[in-house]
């Protein structure tokens, strides 16, 4: 599934019909998302992958839509996955 989901992902990326730019940020970058999201410098848009078939998913891979404008902050985040709130300490 998660494979899956990855070449979805790259798919995406290189569709230029969308208009969408999207990357992928892995868990090793959460303290960078966080302080870009405090800085309104991404927005990242989580909310398509929050279904509980895909949540442990989400914790390895999540998308930022540039043209969206949701902005996930770190409090909310951290309730969203209070395993990863150590980082932000």
């Amino acid at each position: 599934m998660g494979d899956e989901l990855i070449s979805e992902y790259e798919e995406k990326k290189c569709n230029k019909k969308t208009g969408l730019h999207d990357v992928s940020v892995y868990n090793n970058d959460h303290k960078l998302i966080c302080e870009l999201a405090e800085k309104q410098e991404i927005f990242i848009d989580i909310e398509k992958y929050l279904s509980k078939d895909i949540i442990k998913l989400t914790l390895k891979f999540l998308w930022i839509n540039l043209k969206r404008k949701r902005i996930l902050y770190l409090s909310e985040y951290s309730k969203l996955f209070p395993e990863k709130e150590k980082l932000y300490a």
